[in-house]
Order: C-alpha cells, then structure tokens, then sequence
C-alpha cells in the first residue's frame, strides 16, 4: 500500500504539507476535525497533546521515510 492510498485527508495534497508531519485531528463528539503540518516530530506532538486533553483523537502522520529519522 503506498502512502497516497494510506494517506488520512484525501482535502490534502501530500506535497501542500509544510514540513515533515501531519497532524490530524478528530473530536468524536462534537465532530470537528483539524488537520495541521508540522516543521519537527516535536511540535506536532507538542500539539497532538494539547488536542488529546481537549478529547480529540489524533494521527501524527511522517512523509519522512523511517530509515531518515
């Protein structure tokens, strides 16, 4: 399965991501949804929790290949 098929936001081009991570964001109640680029892994984590303690549900997704972090 490649990354395009596997990809959360088909609303998303995976070139228009700024930086390496992608950060999407689901509240299961109120059905919100955010999606978000991220520069560094941290930052998108950093974010990640502040939305989980918000009650949403969250993906962080990498466009850097495993080997490279």
């Amino acid at each position: 399965m490649t990354l395009s098929e596997m990809w959360p936001d088909p609303r998303l081009a995976i070139t228009a991501v700024q930086g390496g991570y992608l950060l999407q964001a689901e509240h299961p109640t109120i059905g919100d949804t955010i999606v978000e680029s991220s520069a560094t892994l941290n930052a998108a984590v950093a974010r990640a929790s502040e939305l989980i303690k918000a009650g949403y549900r969250t993906e962080i997704w990498s466009l850097v290949p495993v080997e490279e972090h």
